[in-house]
């Protein structure tokens, strides 16, 4: 489970409940009133845990047995022989996982941090009104939000709503039209960040224009791979960047010469906002 300090948990929920959130089919052998305690890695099992595998190969070395539930494609499951197990059938078992893992943990990320240096790239959209702060490097092809589309709506389709969630006893959003984001800091929500990525010069077929070195002659490209995985890549790069920079601007906020004594700190200053 997640450190209580940084994430609220939201669970258990039943394999029914979580293949009615994800649009995954149960397995023959799964039940449905089977309470999954939280979410797990593949390499750390646990008997009341779910996990999830997105190839055959991420089983390997694994003892599949210890795992209480698992989210695999079918593919995967008749590969690794699972069928028998309890399963939760999707087509996409990491999209399905990351959405299991909102359901846990709803208000990951909830602390905001403040203020910074902040650098943009001429061609990135960011919705209107909205200042990204925490010393973020915004490049090119990304928007904050839903970016430009916000700005051509009327104010009262714009803006996130403040509600008050009786059950956790706090403040939220219903929305995250401005990412997250609302007057140079984070509203406490998670952080919405949409990027670009180019298509990849490596082609399958030779048809992209280019020049001969050596004979200065037009010609065509030579048939290379695809590197179709660069783009689930570039998603955990740049939502590993993001946490990096939010760290270092927690840091810089709360300070601390140890864990312990920044989470003092950061604990100590959210009371405060709670108490005023």
């Amino acid at each position: 489970m997640a450190d209580a300090r940084f994430y609220d948990y939201r669970g258990p929920f039943s394999l029914d409940e979580l293949a009615k959130a994800t649009g995954a089919i149960l397995s023959d052998r799964a039940d449905p009133k089977f309470l999954v305690a939280d979410v797990f890695s593949a390499d750390t099992p646990e008997p009341n845990g779910l996990g999830f595998l997105n190839n055959p190969f991420a089983g390997e070395g694994i003892d599949l047995s210890a795992g209480g539930a698992w989210v695999v494609s079918t593919r995967t499951a008749e590969k690794l022989g699972l069928l028998e197990r309890q399963l939760l059938l999707h087509d996409n078992p990491a999209a399905a996982f990351a959405k299991i893992t909102h359901l846990f943990y709803p208000l990951a990320g909830r602390n905001g941090g403040a203020g910074g240096d902040l650098a943009i790239d001429p061609s990135a959209k960011i919705g209107k009104g909205v200042v990204i702060e925490f010393g973020a490097v915004i490049g090119p092809g990304v928007e904050i939000g839903d970016g430009f589309e916000v700005a051509g709506r009327r104010g009262s389709r714009a803006h996130d709503a403040i509600v008050w969630d009786s059950e956790a006893n706090d403040y939220r959003r219903e929305t995250a039209l401005a990412g997250g984001t609302e007057g140079g800091m984070s509203t406490g929500e998670l952080l919405v960040v949409r990027a670009a990525m180019k298509p990849l010069a490596t082609l399958n077929r030779p048809t992209l224009k280019t020049v001969d070195v050596v004979t200065k002659q037009e010609t065509v490209s030579f048939k290379e791979r695809t590197d179709v995985t660069a783009v689930p890549a570039m998603g955990v790069v740049a939502e590993t960047m993001v946490a990096l920079v939010l760290a270092a601007e927690a840091q810089r906020k709360f300070g601390g010469d140890s864990v312990r004594e920044f989470v003092r700190n950061a604990q100590s200053f959210e009371a405060s906002l709670r108490s005023s």
